[in-house]
């Protein structure tokens, strides 16, 4: 196989292993020679995410297909054909979700309304 991302897979993952995006992921790429990216702060939205139930079973597709869809279209799969790592990125016109709390909420003391006698 000249493109090892071309391959054709055809992937059933148990479900009692309840594995994240990632998991499946590496699990789809073990007999390619790739392996997948570290997680990092701007991909652990994705990769830490359960993986759906519809994807436990995926194929027959091209692998590099099957990675996209696992990943969702807010997501571009990139590859680095000299290292034999796939990674993603967010696509222009998605952004990654704000933290739910800010730290400098709570270096300030609340202020209260209303009479303090």
């Amino acid at each position: 196989q000249r493109a090892p991302l071309e391959q054709i897979i055809d992937i059933r993952i148990p479900a009692s292993l309840t594995p994240t995006v990632a998991d499946a992921m590496r699990y789809a790429l073990k007999q390619s020679g790739y392996s997948l990216c570290a997680v990092t702060s701007s991909n652990a939205v994705l990769y830490n995410q359960s993986l759906p139930a519809v994807h436990y079973q995926l194929g027959p597709m091209r692998l590099n297909t099957a990675l996209q869809v696992m990943a969702g279209s807010a997501w571009q799969l990139e590859a680095d054909d000299v290292q034999r790592i796939v990674c993603h990125s967010l696509r222009d016109g998605y952004q990654l979700p704000k933290a739910e709390t800010s730290p400098s909420r709570f270096l300030t003391k609340p202020t209260l309304k209303g009479n303090a006698s």
